[in-house]
């Protein structure tokens, strides 16, 4: 996103979530078989992105770059199953209901206790 010398954004970047390339935050000395870790990645380098754009002197949003195409299945109920969208378990539920109906707990004090 960047801005212009009035705060207002003019040029704007969209993404698809599975885009970009997983980069090991270990060094190269540490990679050894004894302290490797194995990790699931949702990068996928996608190419899935659009470019916009909207110039002091414009009167609308353009578009300036649109690459129309994923290298994966897109999955139509993402709202359901992405990370981001992810729900408490009705265990946990039923322990925030408890601590707001009969422990009479604040927001921070019930947030540190599912913590712990």
């Amino acid at each position: 996103m960047d801005q212009n010398s009035k705060g207002q954004v003019y040029k704007r970047t969209l993404v698809c979530e599975f885009s970009g390339k997983y980069k090991s935050k270990k060094m190269a000395e540490v990679a050894l078989k004894e302290t490797q870790q194995n990790t699931k990645t949702k990068k996928l380098n996608c190419p899935w992105h659009i470019n916009l754009s909207f110039p002091d002197q414009a009167t609308q949003i353009g578009v300036t770059t649109f690459i129309n195409q994923h290298n994966h299945i897109l999955v139509p109920k993402t709202q359901e199953f992405a990370t981001k969208y992810r729900l408490f378990t009705d265990e946990a539920l039923n322990e925030i209901s408890l601590m707001t109906k009969h422990g009479n707990l604040t927001l921070t004090v019930q947030k540190n206790l599912l913590k712990a």
